[in-house]
């Protein structure tokens, strides 16, 4: 099994489709452009002439040489064979054609970023974990920290054959754009809330605690002003809000 395959890398040939996620993103002259997965540089040859300058990074080193032959003629181009989840470049709009491995570790990093607009393709299963809703099957860890921070609307659905090579399910164009003046999430802590999935949230607190050394009665005097009500429901029940409201408490007392 090759690099991309382990990965779940797959390459986006499609003409029709580049042209769709070039109208999404609204690329204008004056703008910096970040791109994840170069592949051989199709998409990349398109945002090179819409951008103001180009970013883009490749891990698979075969693909990121057959990009740099392809792309050597733009001078508004920087492209780098790296991991870009390790790159601190501004830009205004990313594009990424993610590897399916990828996707919760991308939403988690895009978080401590400032740009205007993504435009992302996930897998289709993961589009829908990110806009579940409570009491769905998806909802999720991921689904509430991207919720609380971004707002996010499915493009459109792309089938297998725009790939190279196929992949076994459907993909989503996904737009993400972040919400104004919200607070850092703790992941970390907000992912061990949701360990407790199918348990109540105050059995959950009471555990959580007391494997933290964490006084219980001091992060609820800290939740004064939440329903008392809320403390009966299963965490998959509780709203974006109500959950973040106590993951915000509970890590700034795990501080």
């Amino acid at each position: 099994m090759n690099k991309r395959r382990r990965l779940g890398q797959h390459q986006l040939i499609d003409k029709n489709i580049i042209e769709k996620i070039l109208s999404f993103a609204d690329i204008s002259k004056d703008q910096i452009v970040f791109e994840i997965g170069t592949g051989e540089g199709q998409l990349t040859e398109r945002l090179c002439m819409l951008a103001k300058k180009v970013i883009s990074c490749e891990l698979d080193r075969s693909l990121y040489e057959k990009a740099k032959v392809r792309l050597r003629h733009f001078k508004n181009l920087k492209l780098i064979c790296t991991n870009g989840f390790k790159l601190n470049y501004q830009f205004d709009k990313l594009v990424a054609n993610l590897p399916y491995s990828q996707s919760k570790r991308f939403i988690v990093w895009l978080s401590t970023k400032v740009f205007k607009k993504a435009i992302v393709m996930v897998q289709k299963e993961f589009a829908e974990k990110l806009l579940a809703k409570p009491q769905s099957k998806n909802y999720r860890a991921i689904s509430v920290f991207a919720q609380a921070l971004f707002s996010i609307k499915p493009l459109e659905d792309v089938t297998p054959n725009a790939f190279y090579p196929k992949p076994k399910v459907l993909s989503t164009i996904i737009l993400i754009e972040p919400k104004k003046k919200v607070e850092r999430i703790d992941f970390i802590t907000l992912e061990k809330l949701f360990s407790f999935r199918g348990k109540r949230l105050s059995t959950a607190l009471k555990i959580i605690t007391k494997r933290a050394g964490i006084d219980l009665n001091e992060l609820l005097s800290k939740l004064s002003n939440f329903d008392k009500t809320l403390f009966q429901k299963r965490i998959e029940d509780l709203s974006v809000d109500e959950i973040i409201q106590v993951v915000n408490k509970l890590s700034n007392l795990e501080r």
